[in-house]
């Protein structure tokens, strides 16, 4: 459960865009209740794949570097 807060913002700002995604690329297939539950399953696991990428990419480093920074001064 922590790992996923770690990643919390990310999922925050990557969902709407990996819907919107989605919905772009596959205008069809939202037509059915399966379809969408399918979908749905897929934009959560392309959104907890980019939260955890940007997580550990960018906002990590970003943090370590802020800590080391800080403890310098």
């Amino acid at each position: 459960a922590r790992r996923l807060c770690d990643c919390g913002i990310g999922i925050y700002l990557w969902h709407f865009q990996v819907f919107r995604l989605l919905i772009l690329l596959f205008p069809d297939a939202w037509g059915t209740p399966q379809m969408c539950l399918v979908g749905l399953f897929e934009a959560l696991s392309l959104t907890l794949i980019m939260a955890a990428l940007s997580y550990y990419l960018i906002e990590r480093p970003v943090i370590r570097w802020g800590a080391r920074r800080l403890s310098v001064a």
